[in-house]
């Protein structure tokens, strides 16, 4: 707040040297009464104290510690006199900004991102708005080595997103994870950011998606003709994550192995291989017992294929 007068007869100085958003109040001594002089305010602006925007004040004189006469002709004094005008709470500069969106996603689905800058006393800071590079962090690639991206840019490059009153814009922060995995969204734009405390960034469960492929191992590279060779298969999503989804009995049909000099045909849990197989998945794989190779031609290396029709 800035105070000056039309005269030379009038000094002031500050009650309060630290205004608080509540009142500001300052002491007049008049060298002359007989000339009349006029105070001017300006710049009154007052920030709010708490997380609660200041309600509307009013502006209006009082008078204490006085010695002689204090007054204004024609003004009431007190907070139910004299109304010269209302101040109302402004908010602060950005000190730090907050991560929002949807707690659980699906690998390479978009979650829509707010963004939210505050200032020190938890008010939208109005302020920052524009365009604004901001670098997200916190998610881990996919087994596949797919990067995290918001915007189409890779988590850790800056991307740019526009903000207006201190939010930013709708579907200006689009956030694709590729990695099954709990984690928190971090975001900073260089100078301010959601990191210190847990409530300002976006706590994210990313589940897998649905199972396009599938994978096997063997106990054993190498097995004799006619013994037992246990398979395990995994089910797993575009992005290499298991597809836990991929769960119950499924029909499938084995590939690449080929008969005996005397026409054995290889087995898995004793039935021919080219015949569809049931065999049961629990949250993406076999158990490794239930799905239990015999091969009678001596070759290899060969490579054993695996279908369920789809995948």
């Amino acid at each position: 707040v800035t105070v000056s007068s039309t005269g030379p007869d009038m000094r002031w100085w500050p009650i309060n040297p630290a205004p608080t958003a509540a009142s500001f109040s300052f002491e007049i001594e008049r060298a002359s009464v007989s000339t009349p002089e006029t105070i001017l305010l300006s710049g009154l602006r007052v920030r709010p104290t708490g997380t609660t925007p200041l309600s509307n004040a009013n502006i209006y004189m009082t008078c204490v510690n006085t010695t002689g006469t204090c007054g204004i002709t024609g003004v009431t004094a007190g907070s139910g006199g004299t109304n010269f005008g209302t101040l109302s709470s402004v908010a602060g500069a950005a000190v730090r900004l907050s991560v929002t969106g949807t707690a659980t996603q699906t690998a390479g689905a978009g979650n829509e991102l707010t963004i939210t800058a505050y200032d020190q006393f938890g008010n939208v800071a109005t302020g920052y708005t524009g365009g604004k590079n901001l670098t997200f962090s916190g998610l881990a690639n996919s087994p596949d080595g797919n990067v995290p991206q918001v915007e189409g840019t890779n988590q850790g490059t800056p991307a740019a997103v526009t903000f207006t009153s201190g939010v930013s814009n709708t579907n200006a922060a689009t956030l694709v994870a590729y990695k099954a995995e709990t984690g928190s969204v971090d975001v900073t734009d260089g100078t301010i950011n959601s990191t210190g405390d847990a409530a300002y960034d976006l706590d994210l469960t990313v589940n897998p998606a649905t199972a396009g492929r599938l994978e096997m191992t063997a106990a054993s590279g190498t097995v004799n003709a006619g013994a037992t060779n246990e398979l395990t298969i995994i089910a797993k999503d575009a992005y290499g994550n298991l597809a836990t989804g991929y769960t119950g009995g499924k029909n499938l049909t084995f590939s690449g192995i080929a008969n005996a000099p005397a026409g054995n045909v290889p087995t898995v849990e004793s039935s021919v291989i080219s015949a569809p197989i049931a065999i049961t998945f629990t949250s993406g794989a076999t158990d490794g017992s239930n799905a239990s190779l015999v091969a009678f031609k001596a070759e290899g290396p060969v490579e054993l294929e695996v279908s369920d029709g789809t995948i």
